[in-house]
């Protein structure tokens, strides 16, 4: 289908709270930063792509194999639906989140 663009922070937000006011902690030591870092993003996409599949199924759109994978801003949906009109609810669905750009 191709890349279709949202709105990255207009979209429903999936989790409570507010991300911007939330303290992380300050390692102490010798760590890597950017390891930890990285560990923490792939966290919260796999989160993140875990939600949308709840949200897909709660809004009864049934789709066949559905997986949605997050890179960065970007939502990778796979699966086969039995409609166009299904599949552009899907894209609609997982598009329409707070933190997804494409």
């Amino acid at each position: 289908m191709g890349l279709i663009d949202f709105v990255k922070d207009a979209g429903r937000k999936l989790f409570g709270g507010d991300d911007d006011k939330q303290d992380t902690p300050k390692p102490s030591g010798n760590v890597d930063m950017d390891a930890l870092r990285r560990k923490a993003e792939e966290g919260r996409e796999r989160h993140l792509a875990m939600a949308l599949v709840d949200e897909v199924n709660r809004l009864g759109l049934k789709v066949d194999d559905l997986g949605v994978r997050v890179e960065d801003d970007v939502a990778i949906v796979t699966g086969e639906a039995a409609t166009q009109e299904v599949r552009e609810k899907v894209v609609l669905a997982v598009g329409n989140h707070r933190g997804i750009a494409k």
